[in-house]
């Protein structure tokens, strides 16, 4: 399940066509369509 803040960022991410920075990639990952990046490295 993602939590609602995450699913808050997404959707405001999609609806603009940002990528998201995040080191959560468990949660955005499983979002459709969204392009996020992964900062944990």
């Amino acid at each position: 399940m993602v939590a609602a803040l995450d699913l808050l960022i997404a959707s405001t991410a999609l609806v603009h066509g940002w990528t998201v920075a995040t080191l959560n990639h468990a949660d955005f990952s499983k979002i459709e369509s969204l392009k996020w990046q992964d900062w944990s490295v």
